[in-house]
């Protein structure tokens, strides 16, 4: 890191590189309710010149808080004539507000000597190396350049998490926790994010101004996109940096750089009053977020996600088939530190082939490295009330595949096990079988209170590697009609189970049992919630483990209350710590969780918005000490069934990829590859608060179509 320090007889040295572009408040540190003026200006070494706040200027206005986000481009002037200096705003709530102002546009053309040294100020090595490879360093540099500036301003004298969060603009630069609670010298750090994927190897200058002094000082990103300073003092500080890419196909410029700036103030703040952070509050939202390109075409949906021994992600879906009037299980696969998916294969192609929202084909790597898929299927015939589930198994990475074979009925999770052995659990009916063509028995009426019988038991089997049944178990006799299951693969072939359980007075929490390589255990809740509820609410677990440590989340409505609560266990599933609060008030449910190679785990739900028929997909990081992240918004979703379940793996590097279906005319798998790390540190967190849901989850009435 280089430090310098500048005084007044020096400001006019003319440096490309100083000019920059940044958001001042009138004050860092306003009072509730006081109104801050917010201007926009550029300039050099951090002292510059007003620029007018028009919307012809500004492209993105966002504001975000422990209340959430805003989007203010509306509320920006678009008159010209009389552009106004500033832009008022009245911030009400205390606590951390962050304000992010993203340009339009615009162009400029440099002679080559003056473009390569801006290159060479700027520290953008990558672009100068470019030029010379392509041979145009005698060449004028053609630029498209864009400003992407944040601002920091602490109302009330109060501090909370709402710093860390990303706005989700293309370059930005995020302070990493607990530097903003620094209030003298010391470390300060901040990740540097272009395009939500971290920025390595780039130059970030830090500038604060002190009457006639400047103190500058500048370094480079880690491989981690973490850039680190060792602050003299606190103050008001500004951080800037400028990334530069070649763009392709644009008449009008060969380069575009884009400038990120944050500017804040370092001093003594007060906490909030508990010292906490209610989970509804811990939220960051981001409306559009997109990852690499989805292998999945138009017309897709229920997909699946598991990560195999190397790092090799998988991704599993429905769509159209090989032939007319067929439907497809399609697989591709992100290989480890690869940027995009391999070309679909397609594993079966039916006209037989089962959708359905809520029980979707999966994966599993075996442990000799072949693959084997199960999916579902209706009966053929006219008497086809009801689907199986088939699997099948591949010994050449998903070229070719054994003849199916019938494996369970609803609801399958598959595990892993040494010597390529695959543990199965599935849902089936618990009731006796009826003859083909005869009619369904007659519903019986029970009074209030009365007991009702088991309808659906929770069933395993043991795979050889050629496919042969090892053993097999009922695992437990009564259960929830249609809910999924999980299988978390521990240590020395044993596995953990979870799924919503029932008992004959329609309690329906959800239940955990363990397999020790031989036999299963005897079940357990994993929350006594008290759920009572006379029908599947369509809502099953979620768990992930590596080695012996192990998380699992679940939903419930009990007492009225929807809410997202996940465990930890340190020794395999044998004992867990408390209940932990993940959602934010308006929970649907439809959860996935995976846990990452230092031992936390990431949860990813369904939220309901206040937007009719709106919905977002959620993270939150639970870290090994029980702590917790702040929120984020992934991506935007739908509460309707179409939107199905959102899945989520962990690639080689613990970035998550996550996988859901976007609901249109012609609904589409999408996909989308993210740092946890951007989940931010963690916060502490009070007790889940009763509310009442802003929507409620999806309740199957009667069973889905079941064995008969």
């Amino acid at each position: 890191m280089k430090l310098h320090f500048t005084f007044a007889c020096l400001l006019g040295t003319a440096m490309l590189h100083a000019h920059e572009f940044w958001l001042q408040p009138s004050t860092f540190t306003p009072a509730a309710g006081e109104t801050v003026e917010l201007s926009l200006r550029v300039g050099m070494d951090f002292k510059g010149e007003i620029r007018p706040f028009v919307r012809e200027r500004v492209a993105s206005f966002q504001h975000l808080s422990s209340e959430g986000r805003e989007y203010w481009l509306q509320r920006v002037q678009a008159d010209a004539d009389h552009p106004p200096a500033a832009h008022a705003l009245r911030l009400d709530t205390p606590g951390t507000h962050v304000i992010a102002v993203d340009s339009t546009p615009s162009l400029i053309t440099l002679e080559a000597e003056k473009f390569n040294a801006y290159l060479k100020d700027e520290g953008l090595d990558s672009a100068l190396r470019q030029r010379e490879v392509a041979g145009e360093s005698k060449r004028a540099g053609r630029e498209r350049y864009v400003r992407s500036v944040k601002t920091l301003v602490r109302v009330g004298g109060k501090a909370d998490p709402t710093g860390y969060q990303p706005t989700g603009q293309r370059l930005e630069i995020l302070p990493v926790a607990p530097s903003l609670e620094r209030t003298g010298a010391g470390l300060f750090q901040v990740a540097l994010v272009f395009e939500r994927q971290p920025l390595p190897g780039a130059l970030v200058r830090a500038w604060q101004r002190k009457q006639d002094q400047l103190i500058s000082l500048e370094t480079r990103s880690d491989e981690r996109g973490l850039a680190s300073f060792d602050l003299p003092s606190s103050g008001v500080w500004m951080f800037s940096l400028v990334h530069m890419v070649r763009l392709k196909e644009v008449a009008e410029a060969d380069w575009e750089s884009i400038w990120g700036n944050l500017t804040l103030s370092l001093s003594a703040l007060s906490p909030p009053a508990s010292a906490a952070v209610a989970p509804q509050q811990s939220v960051s939202r981001s409306n559009s977020i997109h990852g690499f390109v989805s292998p999945a075409g138009a017309d897709s949906g229920e997909s699946s996600l598991v990560t195999g021994p190397d790092g090799t992600v998988y991704l599993t879906w429905c769509g159209p088939g090989s032939q007319a009037g067929e439907r497809a299980l399609h697989l591709s696969t992100l290989a480890p530190h690869a940027s995009a998916w391999s070309p679909p294969k397609t594993i079966v192609s039916t006209p037989l082939l089962m959708e359905n929202w809520a029980d979707f084909a999966s994966l599993a790597v075996a442990t000799d490295g072949a693959l084997w898929a199960q999916w579902f299927q209706r009966r053929p015939g006219t008497d086809s009330h009801g689907y199986d589930g088939w699997i099948s198994r591949s010994p050449d990475a998903g070229a070719t595949w054994s003849t199916p074979a019938p494996l369970g009925h609803e609801f399958v999770s598959l595990a892993p096990l040494s010597g390529g052995r695959l543990l199965t659990v599935w849902l089936e009916s618990a009731r006796p079988p009826r003859p083909a063509g005869a009619p369904r028995p007659p519903k019986v009426e029970r009074k209030p209170g009365e007991p009702t019988p088991a309808s659906m038991r929770l069933c395993s089997r043991l795979l050889n590697p050629d496919g042969s049944t090892a053993a097999e178990w009922i695992v437990d006799p009564d259960v929830c009609t249609c809910c999924q299951t999980t299988l978390a693969v521990l240590a020395e072939d044993r596995v953990f189970v979870a799924y919503r359980g029932r008992t004959p007075f329609e309690i329906r929490d959800n239940r955990r049992a363990l397999f020790d390589g031989k036999s299963w255990g005897q079940p357990a809740t994993i929350h006594d919630d008290g759920w009572m509820i006379p029908a599947c609410p369509v809502n099953g677990p979620a768990a992930d483990a590596r080695g012996h440590t192990l998380g699992v989340a679940w939903f419930t409505m009990a007492n009225g209350v929807a809410r997202v609560q996940a465990k930890q266990s340190r020794d395999g599933g044998v004992t867990f710590g408390p209940p932990l609060p993940i959602d934010l008030g308006k929970p649907m449910g439809r959860i996935d969780l995976v846990t990452l190679p230092d031992e936390s785990s990431v949860v990813v739900w369904l939220e309901a918005k206040s937007e009719e028929g709106a919905a977002g997909i959620y993270a939150r990081r639970i870290f090994p000490d029980g702590s917790l992240s702040t929120a984020q918004l992934v991506a935007d979703s739908s509460q309707t069934r179409s939107s199905g379940f959102p899945r989520a793996a962990v690639r080689a590097d613990g970035r998550v990829v996550l996988a859901w279906t976007q609901p249109s005319d012609s609904t589409r798998v999408l996909v989308h590859e993210w740092n946890p790390a951007m989940l931010g540190e963690s916060v502490s967190t009070l007790p889940a608060q009763p509310r009442t849901p802003a929507a409620k989850p999806e309740i199957c009435l009667s069973p889905l179509p079941s064995t008969p």
